[in-house]
């Protein structure tokens, strides 16, 4: 059985320790203060915690019905692209699918989607349509995806580097677009933005080319990836 995502209620613990992360490291907080701009007065100090949990139940209660609603409706909308994004996706990485594998992913009121590739687990804003649904859902399974394959062909890869901000976890953001752009992924979720946060879109096009080089000399995977680290070493 191939693996399956399960939308579900988001996680409050998840969240207050993404949200204490982003704004003390000042990492990926922007959309979080852009939704919530009241947090912008928070203190940067220990009762930061404290306050945000209860700031982020009010939210949950607030929403309550919505997420819901979200958490039926997105299992819907990726339930008709799972079973042949897993196999595309298996494909183009050349990594064997986690049998019975559970993806869970958490409807939040995190506009920020973090992922954990350890548990195999992401979170998606509750109020996305369903393109930004789709696309969210398969950027981040492709990084688990692509996770998987380098510990499967480097057993002793530092897996420490697969999380920000190591240049490795720079990487797989930088090739994350690229590869759901393969014509194999597209064939399921149509064409996404080629687009990165992680290095200018003039950079990232560079990997791009080494991608489409990958393609049309159909070498394999992992002797893409050698060419992609080399490239990421001058230039992320």
């Amino acid at each position: 059985m191939l693996p399956k995502v399960y939308f579900q209620f988001g996680n409050l613990s998840w969240d207050v320790n993404f949200f204490v992360f982003a704004l003390t490291k000042k990492m990926r907080h922007e959309q979080i203060l852009k939704c919530y701009p009241i947090l912008k007065k928070l203190p940067k100090n220990k009762k930061m915690r404290e306050r945000l949990k209860p700031f982020l139940i009010k939210v949950y209660l607030k929403n309550f019905d919505k997420i819901c609603r979200s958490v039926i409706h997105f299992q819907k909308i990726w339930d008709k692209k799972n079973d042949r994004f897993m196999v595309a996706v298996s494909k183009v990485l050349e990594v064997k699918a986690p049998k019975n594998m559970v993806i869970s992913a958490f409807v939040s009121v995190n506009p920020s989607c973090p992922r954990s590739w350890k548990s195999w687990t992401f979170s998606l804003y509750y109020y996305f349509p369903d393109k930004r649904v789709v696309g969210v859902s398969s950027h981040e399974i492709t990084h688990m995806f692509y996770f998987k394959k380098l510990m499967d062909e480097f057993p002793r890869i530092n897996k420490k580097k697969f999380d920000t901000p190591a240049r490795e976890w720079k990487l797989s953001e930088v090739l994350a677009p690229i590869i759901m752009n393969d014509p194999r992924i597209v064939k399921v979720i149509g064409k996404t933005p080629l687009h990165t946060y992680v290095c200018s879109d003039e950079v990232l096009l560079k990997f791009d080319e080494v991608y489409k080089e990958h393609l049309n000399k159909k070498t394999s995977f992992i002797a893409f990836y050698k060419k992609a680290r080399k490239l990421a070493n001058k230039l992320l």
